[in-house]
Order: C-alpha cells, then sequence, then structure tokens
C-alpha cells in the first residue's frame, strides 16, 4: 500500500471526491475547503493507493496562529479530522483502518503537532482516529438518523404517534411547503430561534459561505414551511451520495405543527431524489437535568420521527502538553 500526503489539494479531486461519494461524506470532500477557509483551516490530505488505486484517505485540516510569528504559531500548531476518514466500500478491512491511524500519527509527529481532535459526525467509530497515545478527551454520543429506503407507510407507521397527530394538524391548516435560494430566510429564522437563549447563534457569516457554496454545488437545499405568507419554519440540509444531513433550521413557535410537516416534507423530498439516510444530528444517550432542552426537549423531538441511533466519538490528543499548556494559557490572558 502506498501512502501520498498532499497540502491544500489531493492528487486527483474528481477521485477524491468520488471515494467520498461512496461514503457519503461531503465533510471530507474538497467541497468543504473553501467553507472551513472561513476559520483559516488548510485541507492536507493523506491518500492511500493499492495498484494505483485510492482506495482509503483522511483529510484533516490545520490551524495555527499566525501572530508573533517566532513563537506562536509554533505552540498552536493544530491538526483536526472533521468526519469520518474515507475507506472505499470493497476494502474495509482492520489492516487498512489501522495503516491510516498509523499513517495519520507519524504524519502528526513530523509535522510537530502540539494537539489533535477528531470528531465523527455520520456515526462510524472505527473511522476516528486511534492512537496508542492517552487521550485527553474522548467522548462519545449518539446520531439519531432516519432509514429512507423504507416506504412512506412504513415510516408514517413509525412516527410517534403525538407526531402523526400533529402532522395531520398541519396538513388541515393546508401549511405550505417549498424550496428557498434565499439565505436570509434561514439567517432571520435562526435569530428568532435564538433570540432569548443564553447560547449564542451560529456565525452567520459562515452560514452564508456554506449556503453559497453548498447551492453552487448542488448539495444542499432550503426548505420552507409558511402558513399563508408567514414564514413558520426552515431548514437548510446537505446531501452527498445516499446521505443527507440536517445542517442548519429554525422555526417560529407556533401550534400548527410547522416543524412535524417541515420534516416530514423534507423527508419525502429526499427520498425522491435517492437519499438512503437522513441525519438529524446529534440526540442524548440520556436524560441530563442540567441540560433538559436538549436531552429532555430537542432528543426526544427527533427520536419521535422513528429515528435509530448510531454512536460517534470525538476524540482529542496532546502531542506537546508544555507547548498547549502555554498557548492554552496566552489565550486566557487575551480573553481576560
Amino acid at each position: 500500500m502506498v501512502r501520498k500526503v498532499n497540502f491544500d489539494a489531493p492528487t486527483n479531486a474528481n477521485i477524491w471526491n468520488n471515494l467520498c461519494l461512496l461514503n457519503g461524506n461531503l465533510l471530507q470532500s474538497t467541497y468543504y475547503d473553501s467553507v472551513q477557509d472561513f476559520y483559516r483551516q488548510e485541507p492536507v490530505y493523506i491518500e492511500y493507493y493499492e495498484k494505483g488505486e485510492l482506495i482509503a484517505g483522511a483529510k484533516l485540516y490545520h490551524w495555527y496562529s499566525k501572530k508573533l510569528k517566532i513563537i506562536i504559531p509554533k505552540i498552536s500548531n493544530s491538526y483536526t479530522q472533521f468526519g469520518e476518514f474515507l475507506v472505499h466500500p470493497d476494502w474495509i478491512i482492520d489492516e487498512i483502518i489501522l495503516e491510516i491511524n498509523n499513517g495519520i500519527r507519524a504524519f502528526l509527529i513530523s509535522e510537530k503537532a502540539v494537539s489533535y481532535r477528531a470528531s465523527g459526525f455520520y456515526g462510524n467509530l472505527n473511522l476516528i482516529s486511534s492512537f496508542s497515545n492517552k487521550a485527553k478527551s474522548n467522548v462519545t454520543y449518539n446520531v439519531a438518523y432516519l432509514d429512507l429506503t423504507q416506504s412512506e407507510e412504513v415510516m408514517l407507521k413509525e412516527m410517534h404517534v403525538k407526531h402523526r397527530n400533529v402532522l395531520n394538524k398541519a396538513i388541515k391548516c393546508q401549511l405550505s411547503f417549498s424550496e428557498s435560494t434565499d439565505v436570509n430566510v434561514l439567517i432571520d429564522m435562526i435569530a428568532i430561534t435564538y433570540s432569548g437563549q443564553k447560547k449564542d447563534a451560529p456565525n452567520s457569516d459562515y452560514i452564508k459561505k456554506l449556503f453559497h457554496c453548498a447551492i453552487k454545488n448542488n448539495f444542499g437545499k432550503l426548505y420552507v414551511v409558511k402558513n399563508n405568507e408567514e414564514i413558520l419554519s426552515v431548514a437548510f440540509v446537505q446531501f452527498f451520495g445516499v446521505v443527507a444531513d440536517y445542517t442548519f433550521g429554525g422555526n417560529k413557535k407556533n401550534s400548527l405543527g410547522a416543524g412535524q410537516f417541515l420534516q416530514w416534507n423534507i423527508i419525502k423530498s429526499l427520498k425522491n431524489i435517492g437519499i438512503q439516510k437522513y441525519s438529524l444530528g446529534q440526540v442524548a444517550k440520556e436524560l441530563d437535568a442540567e441540560n433538559l432542552k436538549f436531552s429532555e426537549g430537542i432528543s426526544k423531538y427527533k427520536m419521535r420521527f422513528g429515528c435509530n441511533t448510531i454512536e460517534a466519538k470525538s476524540v482529542s490528543y496532546i502531542f506537546k502538553p508544555i507547548s498547549y499548556k502555554l498557548f492554552s494559557l496566552m489565550l486566557k490572558l487575551i480573553v481576560h
């Protein structure tokens, strides 16, 4: 097996992206590089070839502070794996996964990385970096998803009765469902959703960059539900290969079932374009008394659509503890 490391771009973008399509992994594709550039993340492609064929790979993002060029870049030198790494479906074997882990670790050491974080998104623990080094943190979480290969009849039956009742109410109220290309519709609804909350809304400039990239490259749609001309619920959904995910959204408080109506019509829309798996994102494993809004409210809402769950994880490693502590201290001093 031959390993190649390329900075900024893979050896062949089309071949790399085709492997991403087979994995249903948008985050590891080249399309996301222009989006992550918003946070000054620079891509590094680690590719694995067998007899000239790309069979596996991992894209890492590199970040370092550009202040005080002599000292700060060295002590802030960090890498992240955003989304599970790639393995061709015909080659998913333990030996290849071990080879990728060893290759990533060797690369990080050669580049004098201070820290490294790998975060799952789609839910496959085997495709998140795992090293012999002691992890600074290792957190597992559940991701909720719907199997869209089922018939609409089966999916309706699997939906919780309370969701079905509210959905029927929305249909009787004649709410409308449509697509939009106006990112401000999404931005405005997110602002409404987060108003009055302690948690800050996602960065609107980042959302705009992601949205325009998705629309341009045809891997995203914005869905809108209205009552007459009043917008009640919106969702921005990304899709790649046979996998889609609920990325951003928002709702205006209402008693018409707009949220359930929105998701049900998204499900039907995604099925029509051949999507087989629709991820609704992270859900709580258990009740958390300190975060009932997520563990009791949001998680229960998602699961009532008849979701299954798959386990994902986020793990981080510190390769240079002194540099890491020094940079963390400097950040605290800057903040305070």
